[in-house]
């Protein structure tokens, strides 16, 4: 079998932990990495046998050639990355949110869909058990409310704290529980919420909502709040509860771990997986050799929505309106007349 050649655009933290998933699956080369800072990617570089540095993504793809392309940049980096990737028909994973412009996103998708590329999105908790799970039991039973939290404190790099480069919270962070509200409990159909802000005084060049409470409601009458919090130092996790007539899921720490109350005498728990990130490379790598786009279970086109989702969502905390979404994908020309009065 053939060696794969994979290639990071982006030698952060992520990147690093990807690169080693991926180095330590049969006839796989890790080739290459990316990064405005030379020295960022040298020193990732050094750490992989034979892997080159470059500051530029298309020398890299032109130097190289891979096969595939993992994409971890910061949210506002991204599309000519991807587009030129897609140009040279490489495979593409990207980590999450995959674009904090709904017209960047869109154009990607374009790219993606006429190169005829595999793209898949990292929303790594759909590839957990205890997920899994929950979709065969909602599967049985509707959902009627889903409460979501991810509470905490602000995450420590330059680039998260400005909202006009990460997205913000909810587009950055939040995303992975909006991603999960997508997937067990449906496409919503509005979305309104509240921003607190003013709080956090003592870190420099913050921009950002300090908290939010959004409200999706979904097509059946269902309702689903997320809570987001970077101000709070001693943190309190990340979660998500939904509620049917007969079951309560409950999903814990950044694992997802699942407690699943059918009773006061029943319950049935799934343990959340420590390296989940491991199973998605693998499943990355298969679906490239088997050409087969059923294997990744976040493509572009399903992991757009949850970037337009979150879009929408932080046009209604900035706007205070209340924001009708059309199939889950709302379209942000609209979004931006509603909050100016239209």
């Amino acid at each position: 079998m053939a060696s794969l050649k994979i290639a990071f655009v982006g030698a952060g933290h992520i990147a690093r932990l990807h690169a080693q998933n991926v180095a330590a699956l049969p006839d796989v080369e890790v080739r290459g990495f990316c990064d405005l800072n030379a020295e960022r990617a040298a020193g990732l570089a050094r750490e992989f046998r034979g892997a080159e540095a470059f500051t530029s993504a298309t020398e890299l793809y032109d130097a190289i050639r891979p096969d595939a392309a993992y994409v971890c940049v910061t949210p506002d980096a991204h599309g000519v990355i991807e587009i030129e990737a897609a140009r040279r028909g490489i495979h593409l994973f990207i980590e999450k949110p995959q674009c904090i412009d709904a017209d960047v996103g869109r154009r990607v998708e374009a790219a993606v869909r006429e190169a005829g590329i595999l793209a898949s999105i990292g929303y790594q908790n759909r590839y957990r058990r205890s997920v899994e799970r929950a979709r065969e039991l909602l599967a049985l039973e509707p959902p009627i409310l889903a409460l979501g939290h991810w509470i905490g404190h602000t995450y420590r790099v330059p680039w998260w704290s400005d909202k006009r480069v990460s997205g913000g919270q909810l587009v950055e962070q939040s995303t992975h529980t909006v991603d999960l509200i997508r997937h067990l409990v449906g496409e919503p159909v509005e979305v309104y919420g509240r921003a607190a802000r003013g709080f956090v005084k003592d870190l420099p060049e913050y921009h950002n909502d300090d908290a939010s409470a959004v409200t999706f409601t979904m097509p059946s009458g269902c309702v689903a709040t997320v809570l987001s919090c970077c101000a709070n130092v001693p943190g309190y996790g990340v979660g998500l509860k939904i509620f049917t007539r007969s079951l309560t899921l409950d999903f814990t720490g950044w694992e997802h771990s699942l407690a699943v109350r059918k009773s006061a005498l029943e319950s049935e728990n799934v343990k959340g997986e420590e390296n989940i990130f491991a199973k998605e490379d693998a499943a990355f790598v298969d679906a490239i050799r088997a050409n087969d786009v059923s294997k990744l279970r976040c493509t572009y086109a399903d992991g757009l929505k949850t970037a337009l989702l979150t879009l929408a969502a932080t046009e209604a905390l900035d706007s205070g309106r209340t924001m009708r979404l059309d199939a889950g994908e709302p379209p942000p020309e609209a979004l931006r007349a509603q909050a100016a009065g239209g």
